[in-house]
């Protein structure tokens, strides 16, 4: 045989290959590094991460909860945080209830972290085409969009 162990050696090759295609392009585990999405993803907990969600056609919508590569804007790394605004959307903070409003409508955040204000800073934002603004459900404890 020109391999050792044979057979055995060229299916656990062929698994690994497998396993790498996987990872680069269909689905990736994903630790969640820090509290800034709480009560919802704790820091230490880990998700799998649907690389082919947006792939074919489909586009991010307000609540989708996103993992993306911050370079350039957050800092270096991967971050994972929730779609609140969308190429378009007018998001603004805070609206005389204290909510945040989207497109001049109040936004109902369920998920938010216990006791966390929509934002401790005001903001009116239209987010440009193609791009998207996020904020961790955690507000106080999160290096988001604003």
């Amino acid at each position: 045989s020109w391999l050792p162990g044979g057979v055995w050696t060229v299916g656990g090759l062929a698994l690994v290959v497998v396993l790498l295609l996987v990872s680069r392009f269909v689905a990736q585990p994903f630790g969640i590094p820090s509290a800034s999405m709480e009560p919802a993803l704790h820091a230490g907990d880990r998700v799998m991460v649907d690389k082919l969600a947006y792939r074919f056609g489909g586009e991010p919508r307000r609540g989708d909860v996103v993992v993306f590569d911050g370079t350039g804007y957050f800092g270096d790394g991967d971050y994972i945080k929730r779609v609140v605004g969308v190429g378009g959307d007018r998001v603004r903070c805070c609206a005389k209830d204290g909510r945040l409003t989207i497109n001049g409508k109040p936004v109902t955040e369920p998920f938010l972290h216990t006791g966390d204000a929509p934002s401790d800073v005001a903001f009116d934002i239209v987010v440009p085409a193609g791009r998207l603004f996020v904020l961790g459900d955690h507000r106080a404890d999160s290096a988001d969009s604003r």
